[in-house]
């Protein structure tokens, strides 16, 4: 298991903002993600919330039900210049 790197608070502030901004492209779901992230602001557990939500968000929003292979996911990244 690696180590907890924590977060600066600038990281934190993108991170949130890059979530809320995924949020916008599926109704709803900005509530949802403002109730979780609440919840685990006090439990001292946000860093790893925000990496969760984020994932879940990128898999729903590129990838069709059918998409066991996470290709939309893989698609993705490679436009942002990741390597798959």
């Amino acid at each position: 298991k690696y180590p907890t790197v924590p977060l600066t608070f600038h990281q934190r502030k993108n991170a949130s903002e890059d979530l809320f901004e995924l949020c916008q492209e599926i109704p709803g779901l900005t509530d949802d993600c403002s109730k979780i992230l609440e919840i685990a602001r006090e439990s001292k557990s946000w860093d790893l919330a925000i990496a969760e939500l984020i994932t879940q968000i990128l898999v729903v929003a590129y990838c069709p039900p059918s998409d066991e292979m996470l290709e939309g996911l893989k698609r993705h990244l490679l436009t942002m210049g990741f390597s798959c």
